[in-house]
């Protein structure tokens, strides 16, 4: 997930959170190989039924949805990748399987 995301969509906690985990990363911020590793650890140790991908709907969070089909393809792990995308002004855009 974006960590812009929480500040931008005021039902995040009640729509997107509610008990579920979250990872937390920005591309154009940070180590992208790092956020694919330690993806591929997750789901490598985890029974991960669906990964939900929460971005924000600017070009550099896109790396993210590709973050994630490359953990799930690198791990093997048949797992559901969905995409939500959250506008600049706040409004739920897009949530699509990928």
């Amino acid at each position: 997930m974006s960590p812009c995301v929480p500040f931008a969509y005021k039902r995040f906690h009640q729509e997107l959170l509610n008990g579920r985990k979250i990872v937390i990363g920005c591309p154009k911020f940070g180590p992208i190989k790092l956020y694919l590793q330690k993806l591929v650890e997750i789901l490598g140790s985890a029974d991960v039924k669906t990964l939900e991908v929460v971005r924000m709907e600017v070009p550099c969070c896109g790396a993210l949805t590709q973050i994630a089909g490359k953990a799930v393809e690198i791990s093997k792990k048949d797992t559901q990748v969905k995409e939500t995308i959250i506008g600049i002004k706040g409004k739920k855009l897009v949530s699509t399987s990928v």
